[in-house]
């Protein structure tokens, strides 16, 4: 996800609306600078999100990665094949990613704690 694209996403549906960055920011309660800023690429809360999706009727995938997911079940087939400690796996690793992203250095920590388990796994495997 590139926050300049979030924004220019969100520019695009508050046009669309025929609203101002004026009009926009009281519906969502901020003010005309810091819907600009949004527009421009600053990172905002998820906060914000559920709210820019809740007021301008848009999905958070449509504002975050630009398209709607139509059939959820076509996109997670995949998980039929998963164990359960794997789906057990992936639900931790998708919670600690979300408490990272709302760090202002997400991707550096998520760098980090990636290289630190690789590293962790790397040993105990020259190990066993």
């Amino acid at each position: 996800m590139i926050w300049s694209e979030v924004g220019e996403r969100i520019r695009k549906i508050r046009q669309d609306k025929n609203l101002s960055q004026e009009q926009f920011g009281t519906l969502i309660g901020i003010s005309r600078r810091n819907v600009s800023n949004i527009e421009r690429g600053q990172k905002f809360s998820i906060e914000m999100l559920e709210t820019i999706c809740e007021k301008m009727n848009v999905t958070f995938e449509y504002v975050l990665y630009g398209h709607e997911i139509t059939d959820i079940s076509e996109s997670i087939n995949f998980l039929d094949d998963f164990s359960l400690s794997q789906i057990q796996l992936s639900i931790d690793i998708i919670k600690k990613f979300s408490d990272l992203i709302m760090s202002p250095n997400w991707n550096r920590l998520l760098i980090s704690e990636l290289m630190r388990r690789y590293a962790t796994i790397a040993t105990q495997a020259t190990i066993v």
